[in-house]
Order: C-alpha cells, then structure tokens, then sequence
C-alpha cells in the first residue's frame, strides 16, 4: 500500500476510535436510555478503530523507514491509553466529565506529536 493509503487508514481508525469513546461516555453518563447506542456495536467500533490506527501507523513507519523514534513511542502509549480507558469510563463516574477534556487533550498530543516529531 501507498503512504497515502496508510495515513488515510490510520486516520480512518482514529476517528472510529474516537466516535466509540464519546459514545461509551455519553452511554455510561446516561445509563441505558441511551437508544441507538448499542453496547455491541460502540464496543466493536473501538476495537476496530483501535486496530485500523495501529495497522495504519506500522505502515506509515514502514513507508517512512524511520525506525521507532520517541515521539512513535509517546504515541503507541497514546494508543494503549485509549485502548485502556474504557474501562475508566466504566468504573470511574467521578472521572467521566473529565473525560470530555481529556479524550480531545490526548488527540491533540498525538496530533502533535506526529506532524512536529519533538524528539
């Protein structure tokens, strides 16, 4: 695949990944009565976003041929964190009005970290 096709995929993934999350927060602060947001299918959407974002970032780094410079490794944790936070939203009702600043906070670190490579 192209770099093109990779940074297309890897952003597909991220907006997936962030839909699921502010669903999951917008389902877990309004129980139930949330129609229309299944568990199922935000759960799946996660987990596809979060798979569609890591193939589509390997490939990227491979296109580039850079290796795995600090600021790849700030993002992966970037990436482990989100895969991880569902379970904040789950358990942690205190957190969750945090979450709307948080979640956005961490896009835009990745974002960042990504167009001006730091270290």
């Amino acid at each position: 695949m192209s770099y093109q096709a990779y940074k297309v995929l890897h952003l597909f993934g991220v907006l997936m990944l962030f839909l699921a999350l502010g669903a999951q927060l917008l389902r877990a602060q309004v129980g139930d009565s949330a129609q229309g947001v299944s568990k199922a299918v935000v759960g799946s959407m996660h987990g596809i976003g979060l798979v569609l974002a890591l193939v589509g970032g390997f490939g990227l780094i491979a296109e580039l041929g850079i290796g795995f410079p600090g600021w790849i490794m700030a993002k992966f944790a970037i990436w482990i964190a989100l895969g991880g936070i569902t379970a904040v939203i789950k358990r942690a009702a205190g957190l969750r009005a945090a979450m709307w600043f948080i979640l956005p906070a961490l896009g835009l670190l990745a974002a960042y970290l990504a167009i001006f490579k730091p270290f």
